[in-house]
């Protein structure tokens, strides 16, 4: 079994979509007879599940970002 973001980035990124700040990230399983569709599929589950908490944590004010685009942490 091999548990990993950048395989999976590698494969089902989009250089001018997925370029920004890193908030939060989810381990995608690759699993034997995974095909690019597949694998791609349950990244894109995955970024379903994130991206609603990573737009909570800056909505919230928990994280913002510098203006060089690094992520801020703020305890609340």
């Amino acid at each position: 079994m091999l548990w990993t973001c950048w395989v999976a980035g590698d494969v089902c990124t989009q250089e001018d979509v997925d370029c920004g700040a890193i908030i939060l990230q989810e381990a995608v399983k690759v699993v034997p007879g995974d095909t690019e569709l597949t694998l791609c599929e349950r990244v894109k589950l995955a970024e379903h599940r994130v991206f609603p908490q990573a737009l909570e944590l800056l909505a919230s004010g928990a994280v913002t970002l510098d203006d060089r685009g690094k992520v801020l942490w703020h305890r609340q």
